[in-house]
């Protein structure tokens, strides 16, 4: 017989096997109190599993953040550069028409 979490992120589990046919039935007790006391640690897993969960969702909403930060700024960049360039543009416009 095998118990398992059936938490995702977790990994706990714990088997028992039959010495001969129908000697489970006589750890079953056991059986129940080793689950009873594996709860606790279950529990605990199923936080530091939350806990990382949430590190990583953060850790991936700062990526974002720098990421849509450095493409704001390469807009920017972008933006001021074309402004340059159109600004160049009509000033060779104008000399060519003054002169």
């Amino acid at each position: 017989m095998r118990a398992f979490s059936p938490y995702p992120w977790t990994d706990w589990s714990q088997s028992w096997k039959e010495a001969k046919q129908g000697s489970l039935r006589g750890q079953l007790d056991e059986i129940v109190q080793q689950l009873t006391d594996a709860a606790p640690l279950v529990a605990r897993l199923v936080e530091e599993a939350e806990e990382q969960a949430r590190i990583r969702q953060q850790e991936w909403k700062e990526q974002m953040r720098r990421l849509e930060e450095r493409e704001r700024v390469r807009r920017q960049n972008e933006a001021r550069e074309q402004a340059r360039a159109d600004l160049l543009s009509a000033i060779k416009h104008w000399d060519v028409v003054v002169y």
